[in-house]
């Protein structure tokens, strides 16, 4: 049997690197709107085209999860990601490498089903939340070596080396994290056959009423992530600034991510939906704040994006583990899917409108904005009753 914290480790590893460029890039955004000419509407499209790319194939790649297994995905589909990236990081022209990105992305959503479902059916129910949790940091921790590597591989060679290195260390840890995970579906293929229908779990009872949950918090994070580099910049901090601000989210996202996980285990996994309801209210009251402290200057700016990272950046494990024990085990590729596609389609689409009322009434009109967002967010959670999953594990 193999050992599910060296599992564990593996998707860490893996979802980290890929996320270098999925979570990551909004740390070099001045230097694509500097390169590209971009305005904050268009960087906004650029920065999260391989959201977009993730958005509209998730819910094939859940299908191709559930259906084949995780290794074959992991396998063919990082190595893609990761080529698709290097090739990306060559064009001079924004449209060209928005296409790159967005098709590094369509790959990619593969990687992220596969890595999520292998950490899923790893777990009993009063440790997944804490394992999802430990799975959803490592997308931060891509953030974080985001903000170590790129803006130091664009002073030393310009944008393309950044793009290209990430690319680079997509390939390589997914493949080494394909060849651990078991051969074969994680469901009998008899099960898997019967159990291929998107469209039923979507009508899962809790189902829609979680997707709402997940595109009104979508919109605290994609601020963050997106803006929160550029904003900084434009109140006339410096790179180095910018640099330091994306590590300490990454890092805050990271702890929130372990932190509301193991939250939601509580009670056996029974606070599952309390522990999201408590995530939207910190980071709607988190926001509000950012919005009241940002004349402040750059110091109290950077302090109230960490604390908005805690909650606007931590809903994501604990929002997967409640999707997937609605659906059952058998489609907990599919239900991740789902989920997946609403945060990355919401996020990637919303950050065009954000970036629209940046550019018209200023950066610090997104705060208020996600604050709410975040409570609308709140108020969906109000009536959701997901179901505990205790259904056997594999071996």
């Amino acid at each position: 049997m193999r050992s599910p914290y060296r599992l564990l480790v593996l998707a860490l590893a893996c979802q980290a690197s890929i996320s270098i460029v999925q979570w990551g890039l909004g740390v070099i955004a001045p230097d694509l709107q500097s390169r590209y000419g971009l305005s904050a509407a268009g960087l906004g499209a650029l920065v999260n085209a391989t959201a977009l790319g993730n958005a509209v194939a998730l819910i094939v790649a859940g299908v191709i999860v559930d259906r084949s297994g995780p290794r074959k995905p992991l396998l063919y589909a990082g190595s893609a990601s990761g080529v698709l990236l290097i090739g990306g990081s060559q064009l001079t022209n924004p449209v060209g490498l928005g296409i790159a990105l967005f098709a590094s992305g369509v790959a990619g959503a593969v990687v992220a089903v596969a890595a999520t479902v292998s950490v899923f059916y790893g777990f009993p129910p009063e440790r997944r939340g804490f394992a999802l949790g430990m799975r959803q940091m490592s997308v931060a921790l891509g953030g974080l070596l985001a903000a170590l590597l790129l803006p130091l591989a664009v002073h030393l060679s310009g944008v393309p080396l950044a793009l290209g290195l990430s690319g680079a260390l997509t390939a390589v840890t997914a493949v080494v994290f394909a060849l651990y995970t078991p051969h074969g579906p994680l469901v009998p293929p008899t099960a898997a056959r019967r159990v291929i229908a998107p469209f039923e779990v979507l009508r899962a009872p809790g189902m829609p009423r979680l997707l709402v949950v997940a595109l009104c918090y979508i919109v605290g994070l994609t601020t963050v992530l997106t803006f929160g580099v550029p904003a900084l910049r434009d109140g006339g901090a410096s790179r180095g600034d910018g640099s330091l601000l994306f590590a300490f989210v990454s890092l805050s996202a990271m702890a929130a991510r372990i932190g509301w996980g193991r939250l939601a285990d509580f009670g056996g996994g029974r606070r599952r939906v309390a522990t999201l309801r408590d995530v939207g209210i910190f980071a709607s009251g988190a926001a509000l704040l950012t919005w009241l402290v940002w004349p402040q200057g750059t110091a109290a700016r950077v302090v109230a994006l960490v604390v908005l990272s805690l909650g606007a950046l931590g809903f994501n494990g604990v929002l997967y583990v409640i999707a997937g024990e609605i659906a059952g085990a058998a489609r907990a590729g599919q239900a991740v899917a789902l989920m997946s596609t609403a945060l990355f389609g919401g996020g990637a689409l919303a950050a065009v409108p954000l970036g629209a009322l940046a550019d018209a009434q200023g950066y610090r009109s997104l705060w208020l904005a996600a604050s709410v967002a975040s409570g609308l967010g709140v108020l969906a959670t109000l009536r959701l009753r997901p179901v505990l999953l205790r259904e056997p594990l594999p071996e």
